[in-house]
């Protein structure tokens, strides 16, 4: 019981210093800007991904000629 004991207040502490560092990430205004500067470039790379995609795709696509 005592093992149990210890190894439930070492994961108490853990998952309360994983709790700080999530309530904290929006703390500053660099955070901010760190995150929305992340986010936008994943934004960025997916969608270049899709239009190669459809470039690649171009089976998709045909052209009527007149």
């Amino acid at each position: 019981m005592i093992d149990i004991q210890g190894l439930y207040n070492g994961l108490y502490r853990d998952n309360k210093a994983l709790i700080e560092q999530w309530d904290s990430r929006f703390a500053t205004q660099q955070k901010c800007i760190d995150a929305i500067v992340k986010i936008a470039n994943k934004e960025c790379v997916s969608l270049f991904d899709d239009i190669s995609l459809l470039v690649q795709d171009n089976s998709r696509f045909f052209f009527l000629t007149l």
